[in-house]
This record gives C-alpha cells, structure tokens and sequence, in this order.
C-alpha cells in the first residue's frame, strides 16, 4: 500500500512506535521519544531524536520498521499530517524524496478502507456491505496499490471503530460472484436518483462487466450530492483543458449521463470525440474533484461575462463519483429502511450471487 499519494513528496518524516527495525538487521527501537527519517548522501538515514540530541540508528537504501503493538506505527509528514499504520512500513528512495508503503493485515486493510470510506454515522449493514465490495476489489488486485480513492481511500487505524471492526468480522469470508468469478467491484458516494450501466460509463474496457447494471435509487436522498449544484467556468480555461476545443455533450445513457462528449474547435467544427467519463475526469483533473462531483452533468454556454470580460461555461451536476455499482448514500438509505446487507448487495448488482470462500 502506497502511502500519501494525494499529497506532495518528503524528504523525510517523524516516525513513534513501539517498533523494530526490520530490516538492515532485526533489532527492537528504544522506547521513548520520536524517529527521523531522512535522506542523506544516497542513503536513508534513521535517527532516534532525545530531546536535542539525534542519535543515529541505521542506514541503507531500504528501512523497513514494524510495529509491535496494537497501536501501530505514528507517521508524522513536515505538512502535520500525522497517521497510525499496522503491520510493517517500507522506507526507500523515488528520485527526491521518499517512498513509503505500508505492508499490511488483510484484515486491517479492510477495516481502514470501510472506516476511511463512510461517515462515521453509517449503519453497520452498510459498512457490511463495502466490506464485501472491499474484499472483493483486493481479491483482484495486482501488485501494491495506493491510498487514494481511485482505488480506495486508506486512513490507517485512526478512523476504525469498534462498529466497523464487527461489521468486517461478520463479513470477512463473503464474496460476490457473477460467472462462478469474483466480481471487480464498483462504488460511489452518491448516484442521485439512479446508477448507470458500467459498459456505457468505462466503455470498451468494460465488456465483461455485465453485472454492473443500471438500477433506479431514491435512498441517497440525504446526500450533501444529491441536489444539483451549479458551477461556472471561463470558456479560456475550459479551452485550456481540452486542447482548444469545448466539450459539447452529444448521447447520454442510462441514468440520464453523458455517454459521448464531442470537442468543437473554435471554427465550429468537430475534432475530437471524448466518453462522459473521459470528460468528467478531465474536469477533475484540472479543476479539482469538488467543482462537479458526479458524472451526471450538463454543459452550457452562459451569456454572462465576469469582470474580466471572459465568456464562461455552466456546468449543472448532480451526484458524487462515476455513479457505477453501489451507491454508498444510497446503501445507508437501505439500511436506515431496515434492509440487511445482503439485500443491499442485492440490490446494486442483481445479477451477482453472495457465497463464501475459505479463509485459514
């Protein structure tokens, strides 16, 4: 698990156990106080800092440190960002700065993506039901993934309460399958009225995703997303993002978003035809997740100019995320109505089945 990838690169950190160092060499770390790591000639450097003191612990091109309690190990960023992690940390050198990865318990994992997904007034049956979508999503990856939501946001131990470790529990050996395979699983925070068939939204890459259909939903309701908002844009900086051109959207799909995007150049002419999703992502992208949340939106010309003069473009969204499989608001909304994770699960992918796997 890559660790802080949403935020810039260090060149070192503040790091408290209890811990061992595993690696060069296996001892146990004096209690007491706090770790720096850091780069240094080439290599990385491990102080123990006593008050004013720094005294030098280990070196190398690889650190790994591992936690000896329940507690974990505390990582402190020069920024103030500080977060608990279990299982063992893997200190090496990317160019500049510092690569941390965070080898951890399957268990934990789950429980801190659960925690560091939902609001912490999420029903329990809700919590169970990601649990399930979570474990399935680590099933099918490949290599070391990382700890933004583009594939799930990861907290560390800070945001696991004792409601989500019980609902992981419950669900630890339940998979959702569809073709005797267990399924790659989809999420979003809010579909605002109805999810979307995942073939239309991630396109030819999504042939084999036929479970992920379109379904109606009125439980997200109480979404902070679910109420269109507006934004406005200068045409120059949407000129900007997309080579010159402006998006204009052309099809729409099941849940009412845009399935083709074509870019119009300045003469009026098509040069470039975009998927909604594509498009959504450059917003993204450029403009940061919170301007349009939700790939259900609609782009229009204003006749209206800022003091500056500059034309702008209004973008109506409603929704937060691709809005493809479940809808976690919408799942809380199920659960409040007194439905149990199964069905929730149920609800959201039809065509996949519950069963349980073996787990030693």
């Amino acid at each position: 698990m890559n660790l802080f990838c949403a935020y810039g690169p260090v060149e070192t950190v503040q790091v408290r156990g209890p811990m061992a160092l595993a690696g060069p060499g296996e001892r146990v770390l004096p209690a007491g106080g706090s770790y720096r790591v850091f780069m240094k000639g080439g290599l990385l450097q491990l102080c123990h800092q006593d008050r004013d003191r720094q005294v030098p612990m280990a070196g190398g091109r690889r650190l790994v440190l591992k936690a000896l309690s329940g507690r974990g190990i505390t990582i402190e960023r020069p920024d103030g960002l500080v977060r608990r992690y279990s299982g063992s940390i893997v200190v090496s050198m990317r160019q500049n700065h510092l690569s941390l990865v965070n080898l951890v318990p399957r268990v934990d994992y789950v429980r801190s993506v659960v925690a560091s997904e939902l609001p912490i007034s999420f029903h329990r049956e809700a919590r169970k039901a990601l649990a399930v979508l979570t474990l399935c999503r680590l099933d099918n990856s490949k290599g070391v993934v990382d700890d933004t939501t583009e594939y799930e946001a990861y907290k560390g131990l800070d945001p696991i309460t004792p409601v989500t470790e019980d609902a992981v529990a419950k669900v630890f050996r339940q998979r959702l399958r569809f073709k005797k395979r267990t399924i790659r699983a989809f999420y979003h925070s809010t579909c605002a009225g109805s999810t979307s068939d995942g073939r239309e939204i991630f396109g030819k890459g999504a042939a084999s995703l036929d479970y992920l259909q379109s379904v109606p939903c009125s439980f997200c309701k109480q979404s902070p997303f679910f109420e269109t908002r507006s934004t406005r844009i200068p045409v120059e900086k949407v000129r900007e993002i997309f080579g010159g051109a402006l998006p204009v959207v052309t099809e729409r799909g099941s849940g009412d978003r845009p399935l083709l995007i074509t870019l119009m150049g300045k003469n009026g002419s098509a040069v470039k035809v975009l998927s909604g999703y594509q498009t959504w992502l450059a917003f993204g992208r450029s403009l940061g997740w919170g301007r349009i949340p939700g790939t259900r939106y609609e782009i229009e010309p204003v006749n209206w100019k800022g003091a500056d003069g500059a034309g702008y473009l209004e973008v109506r969204s409603s929704g937060a995320g691709h809005g493809v499989g479940l809808c976690q608001w919408g799942a809380q909304g199920q659960a409040l109505a007194g439905r149990d994770y199964r069905e929730i699960l149920h609800y959201y992918f039809p065509a996949a089945e519950l069963y349980d796997i073996f787990v030693p």
